[in-house]
């Protein structure tokens, strides 16, 4: 397993951070992320929130049907954030 870059780590956090008050700038961090970085469940899971923070409820759907078709185990985590998640 290859090791994890600290800048990846930081990229991340960075989302997860702004996800909660500063959702478009979030999604600006994300879209800098998936330039340098495969796309990983972790940002896709940030990618999901920010989109339900946004009120982009179709898109996060969406994208939680994906993230539950590529790992089942996913399923719970996905409808927990669609459950709990508001827009700003």
């Amino acid at each position: 397993m290859q090791p994890i870059d600290p800048r990846q780590t930081a990229l991340l956090d960075r989302a997860r951070q702004e996800a909660k008050s500063e959702p478009d700038r979030a999604l600006k961090t994300l879209v800098e992320f998936e330039q340098q970085f495969p796309l990983s469940y972790d940002a896709e899971v940030v990618r999901l929130e920010v989109l339900l923070r946004l009120g982009r409820r179709d898109e996060a759907e969406a994208l939680g049907r994906e993230l539950i078709a590529k790992d089942a185990a996913m399923k719970k985590p996905v409808e927990r954030l669609l459950s709990r998640v508001r827009p700003r």
